[in-house]
């Protein structure tokens, strides 16, 4: 999200957003611009692009999960389908992050098209690796 436009939301057939939060549920500061884009904006047109958001934190905060939580409320505001819940992950979130990827991908019914392929793909085949190895 650091080098994202919120403009490349209306680009792609599909968006999964892993989301971590800092402190009380704020967005990772280099992940600001991109979350005020998209939570605070206007304009953004999202009918017929999918999505799901994994969201992680920590629960001795008040505001847990919120970055992952505001995410998933506004792409819904601009039209955007939710193709799974969203799912709320603590510190210990090996077993839910799977369950996410796993159902994600078996009530996604459309192929991820070419054009973002490479922007979805590449980043859950990394994380699925990394959750492998736990």
């Amino acid at each position: 999200m650091a080098h994202c436009e919120s403009n490349v939301l209306t680009q792609v057939g599909c968006v999964l957003l892993v989301v971590s939060t800092y402190g009380d549920g704020e967005p990772p500061e280099d992940a600001v611009p991109f979350w005020k884009a998209v939570v605070h904006g206007n304009g953004l047109d999202l009918r017929g692009v999918r999505f799901s958001v994994l969201a992680l934190g920590n629960t001795t905060y008040d505001q847990f999960c919120k970055c992952g939580r505001d995410f998933d409320i506004a792409l819904e505001r601009h039209g955007a389908i939710r193709i799974y819940p969203r799912v709320d992950c603590d510190v210990d979130y090996d077993a839910p992050a799977k369950k996410w990827f796993h159902g994600v991908f078996r009530v996604s019914s459309r192929p991820i098209t070419p054009r973002c392929r490479h922007r979805v793909l590449r980043p859950v085949a990394r994380l699925l690796t990394v959750l492998g190895r736990l």
